[in-house]
């Protein structure tokens, strides 16, 4: 499998047209490939202005005919084992057709391993047009779960059929509970029965579980292979996609075992998310939010006006939210890619949440909604710290509460919950690691955290918001 995708954004490139000695090497070349003289002729004589490549920013819009057969630039690359991606342009596509759908991008900037991500409607029933651009000629393992796969599985066999023949599916079960040892084995299993090797790769079709179990056996199965994401909720879309952090639970905590390796490209197609629960629509504008709070006090206001649109799944407006939120993301992660400190402030919020999912089994919460309850509570012992005005801290409150019915922390031990975030990685020698607010749409690390103080905290917090 070659031309994987690119390492970073060409700056100077514009599109030009094709002098005529160029039209007739093109011609020869194609013609000592072995394709059809008549195919090749064809093609150049219906772009009278060829524009070979565009200039690649993050943002930009690409065509439908970009996704199609024939649209897109071929990128020199590695064979799939091998982790360096090719240098170039990942976004390096022509514009052959009008009147279709854009598909926007953005890009994770790793150098040599660098990824793009692209958001739009459409984007499943055309995968294969698109993967194929970016170097995939063999059909991937195909990792999803049954209540996903019964939504989107007939789109997504169409597409990579009709490139790469039938590809292997591996199932997994749906929900965070899932995200196991268990299953681990299961992927491992499926890869093995489909012959699997370095030459491989896997495609993880669903939400954060999938995409992160897919991406760890991906990371770890004969050493490492490439894996694609195309996530199917707004909470994967906009965070657990991107970035490279794969992993599974323990009883002990959340992603106690995991792994960096970051995917080869990312897909995320708006319309998925038109047949999603209203709780896990909600569930995943909590982590928008969250990109706001931390990054983009614009992002907030355009929650705050666009709420009722976003919740009613207005394409419009989720195509907004899912971009933006994506590349705060993606910049955040350029900057900072193994956490060793400008990323951990997308652990907002995450501190108590993950800790409350993990005293309640993985049942109660969604993972958003886990996280809003954590933000909640950022909030309130930021302002016992003095971060965080009263107004910006009472605005923030209101939106979390806005969006939906939260599950009540009612009956949840606070020992319990203590207990969950001791173990959790953000504590380290004694210390608790904390992501708190100096203001809206900033976010400071603070590593100087009293244990015994937000022991105190969290009790009082629990126990008066149960009744919320």
């Amino acid at each position: 499998m070659r031309g994987s995708v690119a390492a970073r954004y060409r700056n100077s490139l514009r599109p030009r047209v094709l002098s005529r000695r160029h039209r007739r090497r093109f011609l020869q070349r194609r013609l000592s490939a072995g394709v059809d003289l008549r195919v090749a002729a064809s093609r150049l004589s219906s772009l009278s202005l060829w524009p070979c490549l565009v200039p690649c920013q993050s943002g930009r819009q690409l065509s439908e005919g970009d996704l199609g057969n024939g649209a897109a630039l071929q990128h020199r690359g590695t064979e799939p084992g091998n982790r360096n991606r090719a240098s170039g342009c990942p976004g390096a596509y022509r514009r052959v057709a009008a009147g279709f759908a854009p598909v926007k991008t953005t890009e994770v900037r790793l150098g040599s391993r660098s990824y793009p991500v692209f958001v739009g409607e459409g984007i499943l029933a055309r995968l294969s047009g698109l993967l194929t651009r970016l170097g995939f000629s063999s059909a991937p393992v195909v990792v999803s779960n049954p209540r996903v796969f019964k939504l989107h599985g007939d789109s997504l066999r169409r597409s990579l059929e009709a490139a790469y023949g039938p590809a292997p599916v591996v199932f997994i079960g749906d929900g965070e509970r899932f995200k196991n040892i268990a299953s681990l084995q299961k992927v491992y299993q499926g890869l093995i029965r489909a012959g699997a090797d370095r030459r491989s790769w896997v495609l993880a079709l669903g939400g954060g579980v999938v995409g992160d179990l897919a991406g760890f056996a991906a990371a770890t199965f004969v050493r490492g292979i490439p894996y694609v994401n195309v996530p199917t909720t707004l909470l994967a879309q906009v965070d657990s996609a991107i970035g490279g952090k794969v992993g599974i639970n323990l009883k002990q905590g959340k992603n106690l075992i995991g792994a960096f390796h970051q995917p080869s490209a990312v897909l995320s197609d708006i319309g998925t998310l038109r047949t999603l629960p209203s709780r896990e629509l909600a569930s995943g504008l909590y982590e928008v939010l969250k990109c706001g709070v931390i990054r983009s006090e614009k992002l907030i206001l355009y929650i705050e006006r666009n709420l009722q649109a976003i919740l009613s799944a207005s394409p419009s407006a989720l195509e907004h939210i899912v971009l933006e939120a994506s590349r705060i993301k993606a910049a955040v992660v350029s900057s900072d890619e193994m956490e060793a400190k400008q990323r951990m402030i997308l652990n907002y919020g995450h501190t108590v949440g993950h800790a409350l999912e993990a005293a309640t089994g993985y049942r109660r919460f969604k993972h958003g909604e886990a996280v809003a309850w954590g933000m909640m509570a950022a909030v309130g012992f930021g302002r016992e710290l003095g971060l965080l005005e009263e107004k910006s801290a009472q605005r923030l409150l209101r939106l979390i509460h806005r969006v939906t019915k939260l599950p009540t922390l009612r009956g949840i031990s606070p020992g319990r919950v203590w207990n969950a975030l001791g173990r959790d990685k953000k504590f380290a020698g004694g210390r608790i690691r904390m992501v708190l607010l100096p203001r809206l749409g900033a976010a400071e690390i603070r590593n100087d955290i009293d244990p015994a103080n937000l022991k105190r905290f969290l009790k009082n917090f629990i126990e008066s918001s149960s009744n919320i």
